[in-house]
């Protein structure tokens, strides 16, 4: 098993952040967000991040919550640099400076299981010492997910509300700079290169959470910052994805498997499904028709440049199937994101198509891939290859 496509230093570690990320990344993605602040006659930008929703502030800072249940907020002034609040310890911060942009300010606001309202009251406390408060219009990105506890402060300060300016934020960083594709497509390609080894060694008599563990391990000493791998074997011929079971693959098993992987501060993921031994005459019409039914879905999306975003459900003649389609990048999920609704596709967006096809007595097949919205095409950020 071999993953060669990034360059891998000691302990696992990539080309450094610096090659990819320097500092000017930065401060063309502050150029970009300061036209929001222009147009909406701001003085600045309060930008929340949790653990659903790291992309935020990551985008600016380069900083990306560690741990599940921490959050952070970006502070940026009109015409000013980013200051970070963080969940973090104070002895942290010397260390945390290293890892970013040298002009973000950090802020920490300590380890605490009430994390979010203390980012609030600090966030608050910096913005008063430092005159950003007073006779200040600020709008803000993600307050809609901050928690009662977090939000109460903030009414204190704000009693007539803050605009939010989170759409316009959201379609900014769905336009991705070359860097930010190229990190994409890495992760693509290991996760695509993932998907096909765990396939590949799904055999009758081998252990479905030692295989995962194994690979997920191999994906980590290869540079990978975080894996998650989701799986499916049984002979009902469903696709339905859970967490590694402690169960050994058997013959005429269908094994589906979803592997995201988390590259310098951004995500690729991929999913495929193959059949364990012979395939019936209905299986092999089951896995033609999926492929028709996914470079149908490809074609309309391009004439179109619109897409359903999230589930969405539709029948075939004698097929069921659902797509999935949202932005992928420093989050998972990211815009477009809003399910259920029609969303135009724009040339420098990366998007994820999952799709699930499936009929009765015959199984399901479950596949996912990244995508580049280009001019004319989209481009599989994996590689070539079905």
């Amino acid at each position: 098993m071999s993953f060669t496509n990034m360059t891998v230093l000691s302990h696992g570690r990539t080309i450094c952040d610096e090659f990819l990320f320097p500092g000017n990344e930065y401060e063309a993605r502050i150029g970009k967000v300061s036209e929001i602040i222009d147009k909406e006659g701001l003085d600045g930008l309060l930008i929340y991040t949790n653990s659903l929703s790291r992309g935020n502030v990551c985008y600016l800072t380069g900083f990306s919550n560690f741990l599940s249940w921490s959050v952070s907020m970006v502070i940026l002034p009109k015409g000013g640099k980013p200051i970070l609040v963080a969940t973090i310890a104070p002895r942290d911060i010397a260390f945390t400076s290293k890892l970013l942009p040298e002009f973000v300010e950090i802020v920490a606001a300590g380890l605490s299981l009430v994390s979010n309202e203390h980012i609030s009251v600090k966030t608050i406390e910096y913005m008063k010492e430092n005159g950003l408060l007073s006779g200040k219009k600020w709008g803000s990105v993600n307050f809609d997910c901050l928690p009662y506890m977090a939000d109460a402060p903030w009414k204190e300060v704000f009693p007539g509300g803050i605009p939010d300016c989170s759409k316009a934020y959201y379609a900014l960083r769905s336009r991705k700079s070359d860097s930010e594709m190229y990190v994409i497509s890495q992760a693509s390609a290991m996760a695509k290169r993932a998907a096909y080894e765990y396939m590949r060694q799904a055999q009758p008599g081998v252990s479905e959470t030692i295989l995962a563990s194994k690979i997920d391990r191999e994906l980590r000493i290869n540079g990978a910052n975080t894996v998650s791998i989701l799986t499916g074997a049984d002979k009902s011929g469903g696709a339905s994805l859970h967490v590694p079971r402690e169960r050994c693959f058997e013959d005429g098993d269908t094994v589906c498997i979803f592997a995201d992987i988390g590259l310098q501060g951004y995500h690729g993921s991929f999913g495929a499904t193959k059949i364990i031994g012979s395939m019936s005459t209905q299986q092999e019409s089951l896995f033609a028709k999926a492929h028709q039914l996914w470079d149908g879905k490809l074609a309309d999306m391009l004439e179109t440049k619109e897409s359903i975003v999230g589930w969405h459900n539709a029948v075939c003649g004698e097929y069921e199937y659902y797509t999935i389609v949202n932005g992928i990048g420093c989050d998972l999920v990211e815009y477009p994101d809003q399910y259920g609704s029609e969303a135009k596709l724009e040339s420098g967006m990366t998007i994820t198509l999952s799709m699930n096809v499936q009929k009765e007595g015959a199984g399901a097949v479950f596949m996912s891939e990244n995508f580049l919205v280009a001019e004319n095409s989209f481009i599989p950020m994996s590689g070539p290859g079905k």
